[in-house]
C-alpha cells in the first residue's frame, strides 16, 4: 500500500527532526503587468512542514545560491538546527555537472547530502504534496487577483511573505484546516519546528 499513497512514499527515509530533509522547487506564477515573468522559489523542511520563499524574474543559478546561502541555511543556524540532506529537481537553476554556485555550495559543507529527485517532483512525507496543493488552492490564486498592482517585484514578495508567513503560523482559517490532517496532526509548521521565531 505504502507504494500507491502519497502521504507515505517516503517513510523509508526516516525523517525525524527538522533539517534532516529540505527541499527547494520552483514554481512560474506567471506573465504579470509590468513585471514580465515571474517566478517562485522554496525551501520546504520536511519534517515540519516550514515554508521559506523568495521570488525572482528568472530560473537564475545565483539567485538560487543566494537564497541558500543567506536565507536558508543561516536561518536553520540561528535555530539550532543542522540540515542533513538537501533536495532539487535537475532544474538547470540547482544543478550541472559543470561548475554551479548551488551544487558547489553545498559540495563544500560538510555532513550535508546533497540530491536530486527524478521526473515527477519531490515528494516528502505528505508535507510537499500538502504544500504544493496549499500554494495552488490559495497563495497563486491571492497574488494573481492582485496582479494589475504589481508594479516592482518588492510589493509582490511582501505579500508572498505575508500569506506564507500565515501558513507557517496556522494564522488563516484555510491553513488551520490542512493543519487538522496528517501529516501536520493539529500542529502548524512552527509548532513542529519547536524554534523561536522573531
Amino acid at each position: 500500500m505504502e507504494k500507491y499513497n502519497p502521504v507515505l512514499l517516503e517513510m523509508h527515509r526516516k525523517i525525524q527532526a527538522p533539517g534532516d530533509l529540505i527541499t527547494i522547487f520552483s514554481c512560474f506564477l506567471g506573465q504579470l503587468p509590468w513585471l514580465g515573468k515571474v517566478y517562485l522559489y522554496f525551501g520546504l523542511d520536511a519534517f515540519s512542514g516550514y515554508i521559506q520563499a523568495m521570488v525572482a524574474y528568472s530560473p537564475d543559478k545565483y539567485l538560487c545560491a543566494e537564497f541558500l546561502k543567506k536565507d536558508i541555511f543561516p536561518f536553520y543556524e540561528q535555530g539550532g538546527i543542522s540540515i542533513r540532506q538537501v533536495e532539487t529537481s535537475d532544474d538547470p537553476e540547482f544543478f550541472s555537472f559543470g561548475v554551479h554556485p548551488f551544487s558547489s555550495f553545498l559540495r563544500n559543507l560538510n555532513g550535508v547530502v546533497y540530491q536530486r529527485t527524478t521526473v515527477g517532483g519531490v515528494k516528502t512525507n505528505g508535507f510537499s504534496q500538502k504544500w504544493h496543493q496549499y500554494l495552488k488552492e490559495f497563495i497563486i490564486p491571492a497574488l494573481k487577483r492582485k496582479k494589475a498592482d504589481y508594479i516592482d517585484l518588492e510589493m509582490l514578495n511582501q505579500d508572498l511573505q505575508q500569506l506564507i508567513a500565515q501558513y507557517n503560523h496556522g494564522g488563516s482559517p484555510e491553513s488551520r484546516i490542512y493543519f487538522d490532517a496528517y501529516p501536520f496532526n493539529q500542529e502548524n509548521p512552527i509548532q513542529r519546528l519547536k524554534i523561536q521565531i522573531n
